[in-house]
């Protein structure tokens, strides 16, 4: 019988944060959403990206991720796929979400998570879950929000003793005309209180430098961003004292917003 448990962070990138950009529209990408179904609500254009990883340059480890949204009415649907691992061990994760504005101040979102863990020998378990969250634009430049993973703490089918954790996240972030900064907290039972401190600043339209510090080494990371017309480039990596450098690229096509 499988004894590993399934945890929704162990699929979340490291060589790069995917929250950077959350709390502010002009910040978001394809991938906040990943963390954060309510950042769909604004995403004005059809928009994708894929970002791989090796993961303290193990081949054993290597992650990626693709993501897409779909502006759909007053909000905008979501797909996103991870995977971790290779055949012998792999976790992977499928979310598809929707996420809407109400009025000019609130977002919302939520979405649908499904979860996979393989090793060889001893099978396959799974999980299907959701999520939701809620942005609150406090002031043009300021904004709040909360996401809430798996609260209903679903356990993995055919393992009835395995649960799969709930993720409690509240983070506020800043944005200027060329530089935002963000803190947010993630709470899950068992595990010590992961803070992040993203932040972005934009040198030249086509060039801005990224980095982040929490207090898990391994989410400790700084990258760079190059962007001609629709196509962004970002490269970046983490370092992890004990474990090694985890090197990162994605590509991210966003298509042009109406009124723009």
């Amino acid at each position: 019988m499988l004894h590993v448990p399934l945890c929704a962070q162990s699929v979340w990138p490291v060589g790069k944060d995917p929250g950077l950009g959350v709390y502010s529209h002009a910040f978001q990408q394809a991938f906040t959403t990943l963390q954060h179904p309510a950042a769909l609500a604004e995403q004005g254009a059809f928009t994708a990206g894929t970002y791989m990883e090796r993961r303290f340059t193990l081949k054993a480890t290597n992650a990626c991720v693709a993501a897409l949204a779909l502006p759909a009415g007053p909000g905008a649907f979501g797909l996103n796929v991870q995977r971790l691992g290779f055949g012998d061990y792999h976790e992977q994760a499928l979310g598809l979400g929707y996420g809407r504005s109400l009025g000019s101040r609130v977002d919302i979102g939520l979405q649908a998570d499904y979860f996979e863990k393989y090793i060889a020998g001893y099978g396959r378990a799974a999980v299907t879950t959701f999520n939701g969250g809620l942005l609150w634009k406090v002031t043009s430049r300021v904004c709040v929000g909360m996401d809430v993973f798996n609260p209903v703490q679903r356990r993995l089918a055919k393992l009835g003793e395995e649960q799969l954790n709930s993720l409690y996240t509240l983070g506020a972030g800043y944005a200027g005309s060329q530089f935002y900064v963000s803190a947010a907290a993630t709470m899950q039972a068992g595990r010590p209180l992961l803070t992040r401190v993203l932040c972005e600043y934009v040198l030249v339209k086509q060039f801005a430098l990224q980095a982040g510090v929490a207090t898990q080494a391994q989410y400790n990371f700084a990258g760079v961003s190059f962007r001609l017309g629709h196509l962004r480039v970002d490269l970046a990596g983490s370092y992890h004292p004990q474990l090694g450098i985890t090197p990162g690229a994605a590509v991210i096509w966003k298509g042009t917003e109406k009124g723009q």
